[in-house]
């Protein structure tokens, strides 16, 4: 019975403390704050709480100095260090550090101060808590940590400080994170996460794989540092299309030229072509002389039979047509309809069309 009576008296106390302070009494507090029954951390800590709420830096002070436990919040509602930084308190926050605040309490999200000023942009709270000793790898319940916090809100200058600190973004996040840093050209953030064991063949919410994204912006530098990483020299776009295919469909000449310079098998299809038939309907000789180089098959068929000298006898690539038949390209090979490439090329009335000329050079009919 007394136990609940004083447990009850120190409940009240608290109360009636919090009271005068939101109505601005504070010399009320004060008198509250001295008295036998007063319990500084009755109500989870509430008295130092709002005193640091409410800018009442002296009496948080006090509370400390009585005894007043700084962590008393642990796992439930925003830490009192946390208020002070929020606050730009940074002398109460070194009081509460020395009278025993946990430096990386969390909350009931599990949010430490430090993962708190990071997703806040909070730079000049970032550098005291790190200076301070704070954790830089807890993470919070949902998986963040405060390089992953910052991060996903755009807190450059913070990532950076907390990477130059060693820090590692969380693993639940660390793919998310690589795709978006590379869609927002944070090419630093890309290399630090690849050099923590990132899968460089991971793919968007759409399916598109990283290697991919990098061949259709054309960007040689991180298409060299993700193959040099592991990734999947053949991988294939959401459209089915093997990677060196998938660069040239998009006129990403020089990267199909690294990729078989990196070892891209020069014969796997997409659902239609191979490397060769798209280079040869576009016309590309000299991407089509380093295919047949790398070993691509001259008459290799795609979709309705078609080689590539017929593709270019189609669009009457006259060179690609000279440069397949020198490499020993079939001219008389039929497609499904049977057609010969001197079938399929244009023709005009009465004439003999470069393109036709060439095939009949080589004996095509």
């Amino acid at each position: 019975m007394d136990t609940d009576a004083g447990s009850t008296r120190r409940e009240d106390s608290a109360a009636e403390f919090v009271e005068a302070l939101q109505k601005g009494l504070k010399k009320r507090a004060l008198q509250i704050s001295e008295h036998p029954d007063f319990d500084p951390d009755a109500r989870d800590g509430l008295p130092l709480r709002v005193s640091v709420e409410l800018g009442y830096t002296d009496i948080a002070a006090r509370l400390l100095d009585a005894g007043a436990d700084p962590n008393a919040a642990a796992g439930k509602s925003k830490s009192p260090i946390v208020l002070a930084l929020e606050n730009e308190y940074s002398d109460l926050a070194e009081h509460m550090l020395s009278n025993g605040a946990e430096i990386s309490i969390r909350d009931q999200n599990g949010w430490t101060p430090l993962i708190w000023a990071a997703i806040k942009g909070r730079e000049n709270v970032v550098e005291f808590l790190i200076d301070k000793g704070a954790d830089i790898h807890v993470c919070s319940n949902d998986g963040w940590n405060a390089i992953t916090g910052a991060f996903f809100k755009n807190h450059v200058k913070i990532v950076q400080l907390l990477t130059a600190n060693g820090a590692k973004f969380g693993e639940k996040y660390r793919e998310a994170a690589l795709l978006s840093a590379y869609e927002h050209g944070s090419t630093e953030v890309v290399k630090s996460l690849i050099s923590d064991g990132v899968s460089v063949n991971i793919g968007t919410s759409e399916g598109e794989p990283l290697l991919i994204l990098a061949i259709a912006r054309g960007d040689l530098a991180m298409l060299d540092l993700i193959l040099s990483a592991g990734a999947d020299v053949n991988i294939r776009d959401t459209k089915g299309n093997p990677a060196l295919v998938s660069a040239i469909v998009n006129a990403q000449y020089a990267a199909a030229v690294q990729l078989v310079e990196r070892g891209a098998s020069v014969n796997v299809k997409g659902p239609k072509w191979a490397a060769l038939h798209v280079a040869a309907l576009n016309g590309r000789s000299d991407l089509c002389k380093i295919l047949l180089e790398a070993g691509a098959s001259i008459d290799h068929l795609g979709e309705g039979s078609y080689t590539a000298l017929m593709l270019a006898c189609q669009r009457q690539h006259v060179e690609t047509v000279r440069l397949l038949l020198e490499h020993g390209a079939d001219p008389n090979r039929k497609n499904a309809q049977g057609f010969t490439p001197y079938g399929i090329a244009p023709s005009i009335l009465g004439k003999v069309t470069p393109t036709e000329a060439v095939l009949k050079e080589f004996g095509g009919r």
